[in-house]
């Protein structure tokens, strides 16, 4: 009875961020206090319980109801087991501290409560689409986390780029929106219903799942609406493109792990995606799309270990990715705005506007997602490559595992190059930062991106354990020493025709996506105005009415499912 009551006091608190949207339209001032509260409480609160959780050695999995009225036969189920509430817990930590970044970075901004607004917004429909037992309350969260995504990266809606990026990557959004609902009517029509545990044994409804999952976490094919999204302001990449959105889709396999048990077509997926993350952040000399191909790369990495039936290593993995990616792109955020919004590292490199504490900060980042010895990464990478050694995978998959993960080492270490050297070839350390000081969130993000991977290893369990040579244990520290020498290699032998590798992404053209983006405006504003005309003049009356909640059930459904949602947790909060 006390984890039921638990469950609901902590979803009350959860629907109480819907009271920020009346705190900024009444024009209060101390809105981040009033956000930074809920923060902390709720931090607490799930810390404690993922304690409870790990201290009873069990995980308590609980699944309540909401609505008696049932929609297809089965209702709106929300269930919070270690796994949801540990996930929760890192996107609280996370979504603080850029939230805090976000009120520094964007104090000249004319609505920037509107922008933080849109940022808390997200942030509820991503815990929405975790704590989501079904398919149903799961879509409603994967749709509200893509609508909010189109919302902020289009922010500076006066840059034209920046409203066709969004355009871009809320259509490859719909091709895995397309996946996910198709699975739904499949489990109506079939009888499946709709809880997560029905459809395993099905190779359709994997397939549509892997589609879906592949579009949200910009996976191969899918790979090239995340690193143009980085048009939108940075607190938006720090969160929506470190440890929110994107591993949205790694989330919901990890939570339907067993239907990918052992998963080559995964693991291909994942080993492919790696590579071509890593590739193209050595052909890219844009900061900030250097850093989201890293994030690419990292996704790959995470589907690997999903193929390799290793749920419980991914999805630590997640945990401290989501750390140090966004200490990372904050870092980068700091770095761009001290150089008056230049974004080029061959330009920055000869900036006198870099203060040098980011840059051992951004050095400290990046030798933790390369995998340095007793940082957090390593040994994640270590157990890793140790499984693989001794398990059943062929030597050319095992070849292009290691190669992915050699190129963390290579992109990192260039980035790193480029920007040490404006380091020691500048005058002035903090001229252009003077808004952007070192505050505690790049040390919180930093201390949990170093020390919890020790943590964790020694406090998170059971692993199962495997004998391995000692030199396989030494392969991480190789590859970390042959990226070194081939970074320094090819700096000094710049001109090759290599870097030009990746410049339009396999074909993925930004220009064409001027040109669709035209069209599909075009085609919206057609339909617009055929359902108007449809409804105000053909359908009079009743008929008017019926036709317009047809043709606009999105806007009838989110109203009335939130307004039930509010009601409902209201009258739990007086009976309980």
């Amino acid at each position: 009875m006390f984890i039921y009551l638990l469950f609901i006091f902590l979803f009350q608190f959860i629907f109480m961020l819907a009271g920020v949207f009346f705190y900024v339209s009444v024009g209060k001032k101390n809105l981040m206090g009033y956000i930074m509260f809920i923060y902390k409480f709720n931090i607490l609160v799930y810390f404690l319980y993922v304690l409870f959780c790990v201290t009873n050695g069990t995980y308590m999995s609980i699944k309540l109801s909401l609505f008696d009225v049932y929609v297809f036969g089965s209702g709106f189920d929300f269930i919070l087991d270690f796994q949801s509430s540990f996930f929760m817990l890192v996107v609280w930590v996370v979504s603080w501290s850029i939230l805090s970044f976000s009120s520094n970075y964007m104090s000249t901004e004319g609505s920037v409560n509107q922008f933080i607004i849109y940022l808390v917004m997200f942030i509820f429909f991503m815990l929405v689409l975790v704590m989501s037992g079904n398919y149903y309350l799961l879509f409603v969260g994967w749709e509200g986390v893509g609508l909010m995504s189109y919302l902020l990266i289009s922010w500076w809606s006066v840059r034209y780029v920046a409203v066709n990026m969004a355009m871009e990557a809320i259509m490859f959004n719909r091709v895995g929106d397309f996946g996910i609902l198709v699975l739904i009517v499949c489990g109506l029509l079939f009888g499946v219903g709709s809880g997560m545990d029905n459809y395993l044994g099905s190779n359709l409804f994997v397939l549509l799942l892997l589609v879906g999952v592949m579009a949200k976490s910009s996976q191969v094919f899918f790979h090239s609406w995340l690193p143009n999204a980085m048009e939108g302001p940075t607190p938006v990449s720090s969160l929506l493109h470190s440890s929110t959105m994107v591993v949205a889709g790694v989330y919901l396999m990890l939570r339907l792990v067993k239907f990918y048990e052992y998963s080559y077509l995964v693991l291909l997926v994942g080993i492919f995606t790696m590579l071509l993350g890593g590739v193209y952040s050595l052909c890219q000399y844009d900061f900030k799309k250097i850093v989201a191909y890293s994030t690419t790369s990292q996704l790959g990495f995470m589907f690997v270990m999903i193929g390799l039936n290793l749920g419980q290593v991914c999805l630590l993995y997640v945990c401290l990715h989501a750390f140090f990616k966004a200490m990372l792109f904050l870092i980068s955020g700091a770095f761009i705005h001290g150089c008056n919004s230049i974004q080029d590292i061959r330009f920055m490199k000869f900036s006198s506007f870099i203060n040098i504490n980011y840059t051992y900060l951004f050095l400290l980042g990046s030798l933790v997602m390369m995998g340095f010895p007793f940082m957090s990464a390593f040994y994640m990478k270590d157990f890793m490559i140790s499984f693989v050694s001794v398990s059943w995978m062929n030597s050319f998959v095992f070849f292009l595992m290691i190669m992915g993960v050699m190129s963390t080492c290579f992109y990192s270490f260039r980035v790193v190059f480029y920007i040490l050297s404006s380091v020691f070839s500048s005058v002035s350390k903090m001229n252009g930062m003077e808004y952007l000081p070192m505050l505690y969130y790049y040390y919180r993000l930093l201390l949990l991106a170093v020390v919890s991977g020790i943590l964790v290893y020694f406090g998170y369990g059971p692993f199962m354990e495997f004998i391995s040579f000692y030199l396989d244990k030494m392969k991480p520290i190789i590859f970390i020493i042959i990226a070194f020498s081939l970074i320094i290699l090819v700096n000094n032998h710049t001109g090759y025709s290599f870097w030009y590798f990746g410049e339009y992404l396999l074909l993925y053209n930004p220009v064409v996506f001027k040109f669709v983006g035209k069209y599909y405006d075009l085609h919206t504003q057609l339909v617009l105005f055929v359902d108007v005309a449809l409804l105000e003049w053909a359908i009079p009356g009743f008929m008017k009415t019926y036709t317009m909640k047809v043709f606009s059930p999105l806007l009838y459904i989110s109203g009335l499912s939130v307004l039930l949602v509010v009601l409902i947790c209201g009258f739990n909060l007086m009976f309980y």
